[in-house]
């Protein structure tokens, strides 16, 4: 990966949970001696590595549309419409532009917040923001259909979330970032 990214990464590592998620393990209850919480673990995804490798896909894109003929480089501009100004979602638009810059070395960005993490409305107000400035691509830290949508009435290419919106958006959805749900956690033992 660029080296950017991996000096970046080292700086914000120490924080491995959401800040929405608990990041200490509970304590054992006092009562019963004979259980145990160690085995219990709280994981969350490393989520600005899926936004790095969807920021490849979205510099691979702009680097279609220029090769088009759509809008030159210096043109190259991306959208980013985020929940929160925390480590979050900053590590993960950080790392979505290093993506991009790696193989579109023209891009700039510019970020949008909305202030919370599912307001559909403030959403699509903040992708056609980005887009009436000049934005040839959008992705979000959000959860809301809205970005997506107003990509697609705009035609504009759209990284999405936490899933596909292919479906509902077929001619702007590109890639959503990669991130998966596998298991981290095994049954526990009989507490007995």
């Amino acid at each position: 990966m660029d080296k950017r990214f991996n000096a970046f990464m080292k700086r914000s590592r120490p924080r491995r949970t959401s800040p929405t998620c608990s990041s200490a393990t509970p304590p054992a209850p006092r009562r019963t001696p004979r259980v145990s919480l160690s085995n219990y673990h709280n994981a969350f995804a490393s989520i600005y590595e899926g936004r790095y490798l969807a920021g490849i896909a979205a510099g691979m894109k702009l680097n279609e549309m220029i090769a088009n003929g759509e809008f030159t480089a210096d043109e190259a501009k991306i959208g980013y419409v985020g929940a929160f100004t925390y480590a979050e979602v900053i590590s993960g638009y950080t790392s979505f532009f290093l993506g991009a810059r790696s193989v579109c070395p023209t891009a700039t960005m510019e970020v949008t917040f909305t202030g919370s993490w599912y307001d559909e409305t403030a959403e699509k107000e903040g992708a056609q923001k980005l887009i009436n400035n000049g934005c040839k691509l959008i992705s979000q830290h959000a959860d809301s259909m809205g970005a997506p949508t107003a990509c697609e009435t705009a035609g504009v290419p759209d990284v999405s979330y936490n899933g596909s919106t292919e479906a509902a958006c077929p001619n702007t959805y590109l890639s959503p970032p990669g991130s998966t749900g596998l298991p981290t956690m095994s049954m526990p033992s009989p507490l007995l």
